[in-house]
């Protein structure tokens, strides 16, 4: 979900959650889709809209094994960190650290007990598309 805010800020998008990726998309322009935004036609422009759309980065706390069997561990991944909970904190890291001078609208939620698993996350989930 965080590439298609990234790469379609213009959609009609009230909330969205990104969960326990195993490698994200980084907001940069020297890196080839899907592992930066170059030749894709985001502006710095589209990044303000797009960090201005409601996109929790939701992990679990338990989402730590290095060597998870769906984990990629190209050279990519592994710069963002050894596991998803780390990587899914340094992507939020950088992209809030960006400074476009526009509202970032994203947040970070940490599932307590929350693991690689889509139903396990998903209670998670549901509370955070509740939110007003």
């Amino acid at each position: 979900m965080h590439r298609m805010v990234l790469a379609y800020p213009e959609a009609e998008i009230i909330r969205a959650i990104s969960a326990n990726s195993g490698f994200y998309t980084l907001p940069v322009a020297t890196e080839k889709w899907n592992y930066g935004l170059q030749n894709t036609g985001v502006t710095t422009e589209r990044l303000k809209q797009s960090f201005a759309t409601k996109l929790f980065i939701l992990l679990g706390d338990q989402d730590t094994d290095p060597t998870h069997e769906d984990l990629p561990t190209n050279d990519w991944a592994q710069q963002q960190g050894p596991h998803r909970l780390s990587r899914g904190q340094n992507f939020y890291d950088f992209c809030k650290a960006k400074e476009l001078q526009a509202p970032f609208e994203w947040e970070i939620e940490i599932a307590e007990g929350g693991a690689h698993s889509n139903s396990g996350i998903s209670e998670f989930a549901v509370e955070l598309l509740k939110r007003k």
